[in-house]
């Protein structure tokens, strides 16, 4: 996942061959932008539900899969990941073209 930045979106089981939904969040979060984590589960239970939000999960998707719900998950964590990209890209040119207070203070001391 690491060497592809064009993933946007990883749905995870709970439970893997080596390791689990933690594991695949931590990767997912520590890349140069970051992917939506969708943990897919057969009992997704309030607490299981909250830790997972809680953690950073996007959302939880719920066996047997409706088609809807996958369409609904899927298009909300894209859109959340386009616009955390823009409001970071946003952020950054501010920060390399500073405040328009600093340029035209900078203009004023030259």
């Amino acid at each position: 996942m690491n060497a592809n930045p064009t993933i946007d979106i990883v749905i995870t089981q709970v439970s893997l061959k080596d390791g689990n939904w933690c594991d695949v969040l931590a990767c997912a979060v520590n890349r140069e932008v970051e992917a939506r984590v969708v943990v897919s589960s057969t009992v997704a239970d309030e607490r299981f539900w909250s830790e997972a939000l809680w953690r950073g999960v996007y959302d939880v998707l719920l066996e047997p899969y409706d088609c809807l719900e996958v369409r609904r998950i899927v298009d909300g964590a894209l859109l959340a990941g386009e616009q955390s990209r823009g409001l970071t890209e946003a952020s950054s040119v501010s920060r390399s073209t500073g405040s328009g207070a600093d340029q035209a203070e900078a203009s004023a001391a030259v």
